[in-house]
C-alpha cells in the first residue's frame, strides 16, 4: 500500500515510500521509518522511544491480547453484582437498547427492565451492538414503567429518574445511595410525567455545547460510571459484597404525597 493512504499524525511518512503487507517486506525504509510505520500499525505507542524498537524485535505491545480479557471477563462473571438497575422507559431504539445493554454489563448492572414499547432480546440488532450482554445481564419486560419502579420501592431501592426538571440535581452533586435504579426514557419525550411522580428524585447531566441532552444510551453510560466511580470509594466489604442490609423507606402515606 501507498504511505499517501496512512494519518499523518502523529508522524508524517515519506511518500516515495511503499509498505507491503508484511513488515518483513520493506522498500526504502530506514530504521527510523520503520518505528513510525509500527506507530501508525500500532505495534507500538507514541510514546515509546524509537531507539528502543529494532529490526529484530521490539517491546511487548502495551495493549492486553484477547485471551487475557476473556480471562478477565470470566472472573467478574462469577463475582456478586451491586444492587443497581435499569429501567427503560419506553426506548425505542433497538440500537440504543443494544448499547445500553452493553454499558449495563460494563457497569455491572443487576437488572434491566424493558418496559412500554422497548424492545426485548432476542433480536440480532440487539446482539448486534450489546455482543450478547443481554444474556448476561438480568432482564425482564413489563408493560407499565410505573410498575417497575413500585415493585424496586417496595424492595427498599431508592429510584432515581434521569431527566431535566426544574429540580433535577446533576450527577457529580449527587450522592448515589445503594441500592439504587435509575429510569432512562424515550429518546424525544424523554422519561413519563407519571413515572418521574413515583420517583425518589431526579438527576441530569450538566451540558457544555449548544445541544440540550446526550443520545440516551450515551446518558445511561455516562449516569453508571458516576455511580460506580462513587461506589468505589464504599466500605470494604461493599454492602453487595456482604449481608445485605435493610433501611426503612418511608412510605407514600407516611412522607409527602407526590
Amino acid at each position: 500500500m501507498d504511505s499517501s493512504c496512512l494519518l499523518d499524525w502523529p508522524y508524517r511518512v515519506r511518500p516515495n515510500v511503499v509498505v507491503s503487507e508484511s513488515l518483513n517486506s520493506i522498500d526504502a525504509v530506514s530504521a527510523s521509518d520503520l518505528h513510525r510505520f509500527s506507530l501508525l500499525l500500532g505495534l507500538v505507542s507514541p510514546l515509546q522511544d524509537s531507539s528502543a524498537w529494532s529490526l529484530g524485535g521490539g517491546r511487548m505491545p502495551r495493549k492486553r491480547r484477547i485471551d487475557q480479557h476473556r480471562a478477565d471477563a470470566d472472573g467478574r462473571q462469577h463475582r456478586r453484582r451491586p444492587d443497581l438497575f435499569l429501567i427503560l422507559d419506553n426506548i425505542r431504539s433497538l440500537t440504543n437498547v443494544g448499547s445500553i445493554f452493553r454499558a449495563a454489563d460494563g457497569f455491572g448492572v443487576k437488572k434491566i427492565y424493558l418496559c412500554g414499547i422497548t424492545p426485548a432480546p432476542p433480536r440480532p440488532e440487539i446482539t448486534k451492538i450489546s455482543l450478547g450482554a443481554e444474556e448476561t445481564t438480568e432482564w425482564e419486560q413489563l408493560e407499565d414503567p410505573a410498575m417497575a419502579v413500585r415493585i424496586l420501592q417496595n424492595d427498599s431501592v431508592t429510584v432515581l429518574a434521569l431527566e431535566q426538571t426544574k429540580d433535577s440535581l446533576p450527577i457529580y452533586d449527587k450522592e448515589f445511595p445503594h441500592p439504587l435504579a435509575i429510569v432512562v426514557g424515550h429518546e424525544v419525550v424523554g422519561v413519563d410525567e407519571q413515572v418521574i411522580h413515583l420517583c425518589d428524585g431526579t438527576i441530569e447531566i450538566p451540558m457544555f455545547g449548544s445541544k440540550h441532552s446526550h443520545n440516551v444510551a450515551t446518558s445511561a453510560g455516562i449516569v453508571l460510571s458516576e455511580i460506580r466511580r462513587q461506589w468505589l470509594s464504599l466500605a470494604d466489604p461493599t454492602p453487595w459484597e456482604g449481608s445485605r442490609a435493610t433501611t426503612h423507606r418511608p412510605s407514600r402515606t407516611e412522607g409527602d404525597a407526590r
